[in-house]
C-alpha cells in the first residue's frame, strides 16, 4: 500500500520516567541514525530537551514523532515517573514542525512487525501466526502494556494501562511474601511489581522475610549482584519476577488471544537473560487453566532493540499502512 511519508527528517524520541532517547531518520529508507541519550531528570521540561537534541544532530526536523511513558490525552502526555508533561502542540507550534504523539507501548507495538530475527531472542518456539494479534509487554521505570492488530494489512495500535491492574498471589508462600510488599497508593498492581521499582520491592520483601539485610536496594543493584552471583540472594529474587513477568504476560496472552506473539520489551529483560530459564518461564506463562491450549499457542520472545524508534520510524515512512486518525497529528 502506497502512502506519502511524514516531512523528513524525523525527530524521533521514546521518552521514559528515566530516559529520554533521540534518533533521526533523514529520509522516509533510512533506519533510526545514532541514539542520543539524555537523562529526563537533567531536563527541566520537554521543550528543553528537544531544543538539546537538536541541536546536538544539528538538523531542522520536518516530523517530531514521540513516545512517552503515560497515558495519552489527546496530544498530551503526563508522564507517570517523572515531572514532564510532553504538549505535543506546544512542540510542534514552537519548532515550527509536524508532530504525532503515542504512547510509549503504543509505539513499541507499531514496530513489532519490523523486527527482524537480530532483534529478537525466542523464549521457546517461535512460531507465530503473521496475522495473529501481537502483545507488547516490558518492565522498566514502570510496565508498559499495548497490542497490535492486524486490520486486513493495516495495523492498528491498542494502547493500555494494563499495568495498573490487581496482582495477587498463587501460593502460601506468596502470600507471606505479598505481605511484605511495598504498596503504592494502598495496591499491589502489576507495576508495582514488574518494573525497576518493582524488582527492588521483591528483594526488600524477600529479606524482610528472612530477618536480613542487604544493601541492595535499588533494581541496578539487584540486577549487578544477580549477575554477578548466580546462587545468591538477588539471584533467587531475580528468578521470582521472571516467573512472575510471565505469569502476567500470560495473562496479557489469553486476554488478547495473542496468536502472533507475546514480545517482553523495556529496559530490565534483555539484561535478565543470563538467568532467564525458558522452561520455568514457559510453564508459568502458559499455567492458564482452562484455556492453557489457547496460550500454548503464544509464542514469546524478549526484544533486543530500541523497537519504538523502529515503529515510530515505519509509521513515519508509511503512515497509510497504520489505522491512527490524522487528528492525532498537529502541525
Amino acid at each position: 500500500m502506497a502512502s506519502a511519508p511524514l516531512p523528513h527528517p524525523l525527530l524521533l524520541a521514546d521518552i521514559g520516567g528515566t530516559n529520554a532517547r533521540f534518533a533521526v531518520v533523514a529520509t522516509p529508507s533510512d533506519p533510526p541514525g545514532p541514539l542520543l541519550r539524555l537523562a529526563t531528570r537533567e531536563f527541566a521540561d520537554a521543550g528543553s530537551a528537544v531544543a538539546h537534541a537538536i541541536t546536538h544532530f544539528g538538523i531542522t526536523p520536518g516530523t517530531l514523532i514521540f513516545a512517552s511513558a503515560g497515558p495519552r490525552e489527546g496530544n498530551q502526555i503526563e508522564l507517570t515517573n517523572a515531572d514532564w508533561i510532553v504538549d505535543m502542540a506546544t512542540l510542534t507550534a514552537h519548532f515550527q514542525c509536524d508532530g504525532v504523539l503515542f504512547n510509549d507501548f503504543e509505539a513499541l507495538a507499531l514496530s513489532l512487525p519490523f523486527l527482524g530475527a537480530d532483534a529478537l531472542t525466542p523464549i521457546g518456539p517461535w512460531n507465530p501466526v503473521p496475522t495473529g494479534v501481537r502483545v507488547a509487554v516490558g518492565p522498566g521505570t514502570g510496565l508498559g502494556v499495548a497490542a497490535l492488530v492486524d486490520a486486513g494489512g493495516r495495523y492498528l495500535p491498542l494502547s493500555s494501562e494494563g499495568a495498573h491492574v490487581g496482582f495477587g498471589p498463587l501460593s502460601r508462600e506468596e502470600e507471606r511474601l505479598f505481605r511484605q510488599v511495598e504498596r503504592v497508593e494502598g495496591r499491589i498492581t502489576a507495576e508495582v511489581l514488574l518494573s525497576g521499582p518493582g524488582l527492588a520491592r521483591l528483594h526488600t520483601a524477600r529479606m524482610v522475610l528472612q530477618d536480613r539485610r542487604d544493601l541492595n536496594r535499588d533494581a541496578a543493584a539487584v540486577t549487578a549482584a544477580a549477575l554477578a552471583d548466580p546462587k545468591g540472594d538477588a539471584a533467587e529474587t531475580v528468578r521470582l519476577f521472571l516467573v512472575l513477568l510471565a505469569r502476567f504476560a500470560g495473562d496479557l496472552a489469553i486476554t488478547f488471544r495473542a496468536e502472533g506473539g507475546v514480545f517482553i520489551g523495556g529496559g530490565i529483560a534483555p539484561r535478565l537473560l543470563p538467568l532467564l530459564d525458558p522452561q520455568a518461564f514457559r510453564m508459568n506463562f502458559e499455567a492458564k487453566a482452562p484455556v492453557s491450549g489457547l496460550v500454548q499457542k503464544c509464542p514469546t520472545a524478549v526484544i533486543q532493540a530500541e523497537a519504538a524508534l523502529i515503529g515510530m520510524a515505519a509509521y513515519g515512512a508509511e503512515p497509510e499502512r497504520f489505522l491512527i486518525p490524522d487528528v492525532r497529528r498537529t502541525a
